[in-house]
């Protein structure tokens, strides 16, 4: 995995040990358990950490997916729809990457709304197929956010993007929030992976 954030850079060799994780993990369905494993053990974060660096940029975090018998249309090649549950299951595995209990969020009366979404084809993902796929946040001052996913082919091609205009919907009220990184901030453990600072940065940059 590629992480970039901050002014400084720092690179981390393939012999790095020390891989962070969340001291506090949310509870997980079995399904997203076994991924959010899968992609935290050695030798899946993106290389064994073979290079891990940080830049002016928003963090990107990134899993592995294998196309599915179920994922394909008659000529054999990923279905429309399949793009974007790939998006949902990169998406949903960053949160819980980032230490978000989704279930606390909404007991809390908050839910994950998206409002727009783009998808952009650029070459063909085909059976027998497997796709990295990216979750980077993008945020701005207002009620909505941001988030894009770039699907790279084993052989380094991108397959597709998707973009999606998102908000936090008050489940009460019915309305967007007026501060939803603050809201998203302040459940995270590690928060630099939903393209915010941490704790004490997040406070700091958010108003607090």
């Amino acid at each position: 995995m590629t992480i970039r954030c901050g002014a400084a850079l720092l690179s981390l060799d393939a012999t790095a040990k020390a891989i962070p994780r969340p001291r506090k993990r949310p509870v997980r369905s079995p399904a997203v358990a076994a991924a959010v494993r899968a992609h935290f053990a050695p030798g899946r974060w993106h290389g064994e950490l073979v290079g891990a660096h940080w830049h002016s940029r928003p963090v990107s975090f990134s899993t592995r997916i294998e196309v599915r018998v179920s994922d394909l249309d008659p000529q054999l090649h990923v279905t429309g729809a399949a793009y974007h549950q790939f998006a949902d299951h990169a998406r949903f595995a960053c949160v819980q990457a980032a230490g978000v209990s989704v279930d606390e969020l909404i007991a809390s009366g908050l839910g994950p709304v998206n409002l727009e979404t783009m998808l952009r084809f650029q070459r063909e993902l085909r059976g027998g197929d497997t796709v990295d796929v990216s979750c980077a946040w993008q945020w701005g001052q207002g009620k909505t956010y941001r988030v894009e996913h770039v699907l790279t082919r084993a052989d380094g091609v991108v397959a597709a993007t998707v973009t999606h205009v998102s908000g936090l919907l008050d489940l009460t009220a019915r309305r967007l929030i007026a501060d939803p990184a603050r809201q998203w901030a302040a459940r995270a453990h590690h928060p630099e992976l939903l393209g915010l600072p941490g704790t004490s940065g997040a406070v700091a940059l958010l108003g607090g």
